[in-house]
């Protein structure tokens, strides 16, 4: 394993700060001040320091965690709403943070973990990961407006591929599933899957 990764499994600084901690000669290997930036260890046998205190690399952890209505995404909340990091608690507390977000009132699957490397993965658009949704949209849903909704999903960093598909349609409401990927293009989805399909 490399050095910097191991400060990063550690909870010390992200992999490019583990770098910068080398650069100032801050970490020792097994008692030698490290200035290697490509110097491996075996976490199992090698002792590590960073300003003279032993650190250790934690095991990866992973968790589903099924997030509901009135939660916040986040691990803490400044209004003191009910938080993630009180899911964090329960299971033993620890670094954990969630990968992705979903609103306030959004229920839906939120994954944790303290794996740094997948998180990066699975979040990055150019891995281009699916988002999917099941919405409950008030009113009935015509056909003539799905293409308004596929003109584009407008996100804080960019455009959003997104594809929509009707699934139910009831007396009130319309339900339909829309996929993201964060990439410039749209794709709508709506012809292919006819109204009136459960899910």
């Amino acid at each position: 394993m490399r050095l910097n990764q191991f400060l990063a499994r550690a909870g010390v600084s992200s992999r490019r700060g583990g770098d910068e901690l080398i650069r100032q000669g801050a970490v020792t290997l097994n008692g030698e001040v490290v200035t290697d930036l490509g110097r491996r260890l075996d976490p199992a046998k090698d002792a590590v320091k960073v300003w003279g205190k032993r650190v250790f690399a934690e095991d990866f952890r992973y968790f589903l965690f099924h997030k509901p209505d009135g939660v916040m995404a986040t691990l803490s909340d400044p209004e003191g709403r009910p938080s993630l990091g009180d899911v964090v608690q329960d299971l033993g507390g620890g670094r954990l943070f969630p990968v992705g977000r979903l609103d306030f009132h959004t229920e839906g699957l939120v994954f944790l973990t303290n794996d740094g490397v997948l998180a990066q993965k699975l979040l990055h658009p150019r891995f281009r990961v699916p988002r999917v949704y099941m919405a409950k949209l008030q009113g009935v849903l015509e056909a003539s407006e799905f293409g308004r909704l596929a003109e584009g999903v407008r996100l804080e960093d960019g455009w959003a591929r997104a594809e929509v598909e009707p699934m139910e349609r009831l007396e009130k409401n319309s339900y339909v599933r829309v996929t993201v990927r964060e990439d410039a293009t749209i794709w709508f989805a709506g012809s292919s899957r006819p109204w009136g399909t459960p899910f």
